[in-house]
């Protein structure tokens, strides 16, 4: 399902005269918040950019389905950092929407999303994982990222690992598509995918993060070699340790921590690594990043409760209580 921001537009006398008769608007209302959100877009307004794409892809507020336009603005909502665009192109390659189907690409996609900190991208990636789409099939990394996505609220994530624990198959949104029906209504296979490569390109920097976010502590390693800022953060503030820690994986966060990174930084929702341990039920880390004298304050404490945590598992409460103390 594409995703679509709520874009609050004020009403204005505007009219659709800078559209084709195709593309024109039916009511006022329409075309006020049709224009505004191409004017916020073509300031570079991600959100706006993103939004475009969604009403070009499905034909709403007036805009004739366009496939391809809606490629082009999620493609400028992503370069903006909008996580939301990302996860968007990730199905467009997935699918076929707009662009060829290929599937290493839309890897790529999820991956930046998810990097991004993304929850739907981590499920989607985590879908990827699990079915094999632009990666070879990995099922213990797809209930790992399942398992972080859930607790950032993903209710497919839940679904997911539910079924996996009770022994079914998962659904997974990020299967290759089977047939479909042509012209002529009668079935036909979905194209092959061309052989992939199993790790799309990313920016060094994406790069890091994604391995941090993956566990990949090889690829973590070598890109720290290689000058790579171990602080460096993603749109949403995350740093890789964050990541590590939202993820659970304990030997990349160690490994960072003794590499200089900042246990005390914090992201855009003012989260630090350890209450993304917290968060996501990760006692384990939680004591290694105490352990390492990570700062926890009454009120973080107050905050993960308040955004529904379960601080029980593990002693989670009482370490974070014990550090906030000190």
């Amino acid at each position: 399902m594409r995703m679509l921001p709520l874009l609050l537009c004020p009403l204005t006398a505007a009219s659709c005269l800078i559209f084709s008769p195709m593309d024109a608007c039916s009511a006022p209302e329409q075309r006020s918040k049709l224009e505004t959100t191409m004017e916020l877009a073509g300031r570079g307004d991600a959100k706006a950019a993103n939004t475009l794409g969604v009403w070009y892809e499905k034909g709403r507020e007036g805009l004739a389905a366009d496939p391809q336009a809606a490629v082009r603005w999620y493609r400028k909502a992503a370069s903006g950092g909008s996580a939301l665009a990302m996860h968007n192109l990730g199905d467009c390659y997935r699918d076929g929407i707009g662009v060829g189907r290929d599937h290493a690409e839309a890897f790529a996609w999820y991956r930046k999303a998810a990097a991004a900190g993304h929850a739907i991208g981590l499920e989607d990636l985590g879908d990827c994982y699990r079915s094999g789409v632009g990666v070879r099939p990995d099922l213990r990394n797809a209930e790992e990222l399942d398992t972080t996505a859930a607790a950032q609220g993903r209710r497919g994530a839940k679904e997911k690992l539910a079924a996996l624990r009770a022994g079914a198959p998962a659904p997974s949104a990020a299967a290759a598509p089977g047939p479909r029906p042509s012209a002529a209504g009668k079935p036909v296979s979905a194209p092959t995918a061309p052989a992939v490569p199993e790790k799309p390109a990313l920016s060094p920097a994406d790069a890091f993060l994604s391995a941090c976010l993956e566990g990949r502590i090889d690829e973590v390693r070598a890109s720290i070699r290689r000058g790579t800022d171990v602080n460096i953060s993603n749109n949403g503030g995350m740093t890789g340790l964050m990541l590590a820690a939202n993820a659970g994986r304990a030997d990349v966060a160690k490994y960072l921590f003794e590499s200089g990174a900042l246990l005390d930084m914090r992201d855009n929702d003012g989260a630090t690594a350890v209450m993304l341990a917290a968060s996501a039920g990760h006692a384990g880390l939680v004591s290694l990043l105490c352990g390492f004298d990570a700062e926890v304050t009454p009120e973080d404490i107050s905050h993960l409760k308040e955004m529904g945590a379960d601080l029980r598992k593990g002693g989670i409460e009482e370490m974070l209580r014990r550090q906030a103390g000190k």
